[in-house]
This record gives structure tokens, C-alpha cells and sequence, in this order.
């Protein structure tokens, strides 16, 4: 197409000649030069063109105006280009597993079990906090963030008995995959998702009164304690969750066993 076009070129100059000087000039030679030169060089122009655009699909592009419209082509580096991962929180271990990058550790944090206000959720409290505005001595304006504690026996489970009032440990981890679900009432995952942990699904204490709502969270099954403690501080506390089945609706008898405590499993894919 480009040939042609030029061609086509080589055609009007014949007639823009012939109107100018009422002859036709003996231009034929220069003009085929002239347009198999010009291919050479779009040619040539076309490749360096596919070079560049080939070595900046593999670079990051930055510019810093200075004044001077500075640019700089970085290169990345392959990891940055294809990276992808999922963060989740890991309850009950002081660790990541090992298929996993931890980012940082801690124990779990939550608003104290009978204030009606603040939040329902738990935070993974790293152990070395930054503080920037702060005012000393408590303030009754505030929310509230206390230690959470195992609460209460279990008969079928002794490790969970010795573990009451003991602080829940906690990770922050980094999976290599795209995303990850909470599965509640199962210890395995989907078809084809990984298995990051799999444990026991708990919360707040279910009573009616003195007690608030707070978040489900899955606690790895070989939970761990944080070491020094057993004091009965009562901030936030966390119990396993039994399931309740209802006939008419609700969670189905059938599959679900009424009084059962519940599992979970954490799975990315």
C-alpha cells in the first residue's frame, strides 16, 4: 500500500510539470530514486519502531518535570510485571503457614465484650505500634481496643479448655495467588482453591444481655495462645459458634446438626 501511494505521488509531479511548463519533464529516474529511498528509510523507521515498542512492554515509564521535561525509561523488573497475591489474616497462630509470606505478626484486638458501643470487628494488633497525635491518661471519647481472649470450656476439645483467658496470637500473611474466601461450616476448600488453614469458626457470646455483636473469624484448628497470659481481663472475648438449625427455613436439619460447633477453612486460588 505504502508503494503505491507513493506511486501515486510519482504521477502528480508528472502533472503538476506538465500544467507548470506546458512539457513533460524527463523526471523519471529522480522520482523512482526518490521513492525507493523513502521506502528504505520507512522501512528501516518501521523496525526501530517494533524494537521500542517491544522493550517498553517490559519498562515502566516516569516522568519528573523539572522544568527541563526530564524522562526516564526505568526497567521493571519480571516479578513486578506479573506479581499477584491475596493478604489474609491467620486467628489463633502466631505464625504464617509455610505456603505463605508473613507480613507482620501480633495478637488479635477487639472492643471489650459488654460496651454496646465501638466496633464489631477484630484487628491483628502488630507488637510494636507507632503512636503520632496522642493525649496521656484514658479519654471517655473514644473507642476502645482491648486483647482478645479464648473464653469458656469446651468438653471435646481439652486444648481449647486450657487455653481459656489465655490472648489470641494472630498474622498478617501474603498468599501467591489472586484471592481467598472464608469458607464457614467446611474444613476443605472448593475444587481447585488452596488450603491455607482450616480451623474452627467463632465470635462473641451469643447471651442477650451484657453482651455485644462481633464479626465470625476462623481460628486455626492447632490455635496457639500468646505466651505470658491466663489473666482474666475480660476485654474482648471469643467462643466456638454452634450452628442452629430451624425446620421451615433457616439452616436445614438435614445437613446441619443442631449444637454442633462449626469449621471453617481459609482457601485462595
Amino acid at each position: 500500500m505504502l508503494l503505491a501511494i507513493l506511486t501515486d505521488n510519482m504521477w502528480v509531479a508528472f502533472a503538476v510539470c506538465l500544467l507548470v511548463t506546458g512539457v513533460i519533464c524527463d523526471t523519471t529516474d529522480k522520482i523512482t530514486q526518490h521513492i525507493l529511498s523513502d521506502v528504505a528509510t520507512l522501512a528501516s523507521e518501521l523496525e526501530e519502531l517494533k524494537q521500542d515498542v517491544a522493550w517498553m512492554r517490559t519498562t515502566k515509564y516516569t516522568e519528573e518535570d523539572n522544568g527541563r521535561n526530564k524522562r526516564q525509561w526505568t526497567p521493571l523488573p519480571v516479578s513486578t510485571v506479573v506479581d499477584v497475591y491475596t493478604t489474609y489474616n491467620i486467628w489463633g497462630r502466631r505464625h504464617c503457614p509455610t505456603s505463605s509470606t508473613e507480613i507482620y505478626s501480633g495478637v488479635a484486638g477487639g472492643e471489650h465484650y459488654s460496651n454496646a458501643g465501638g466496633a464489631s470487628d477484630f484487628q491483628c494488633m502488630p507488637w510494636d505500634p507507632i503512636y503520632a497525635s496522642t493525649t496521656s491518661g484514658g479519654q471517655s471519647n473514644r473507642g476502645r481496643m482491648y486483647p482478645v481472649e479464648y473464653e469458656g470450656s469446651w468438653s471435646n476439645n481439652a486444648a481449647y479448655t486450657a487455653a481459656n483467658q489465655h490472648d489470641v496470637p494472630c498474622a498478617v500473611c501474603r498468599a501467591p495467588r489472586s484471592t481467598h474466601i472464608t469458607v464457614p461450616a467446611r474444613d476443605v476448600c472448593p475444587t481447585g482453591w488452596t488450603l491455607e488453614y482450616k480451623g474452627f469458626l467463632m465470635a462473641a457470646y451469643q447471651h442477650s444481655s451484657g453482651y455485644y455483636r462481633s464479626e465470625y473469624i476462623c481460628v486455626d484448628e492447632m490455635f496457639e495462645t500468646v505466651p505470658s497470659t491466663g489473666a482474666n481481663t475480660d476485654g474482648a472475648r471469643l467462643y466456638p459458634t454452634e450452628g442452629k438449625c430451624t425446620s421451615g427455613g433457616g439452616l436445614p436439619c438435614s445437613p446441619y446438626i443442631d449444637g454442633y460447633e462449626l469449621t471453617c477453612a481459609v482457601c485462595s486460588i
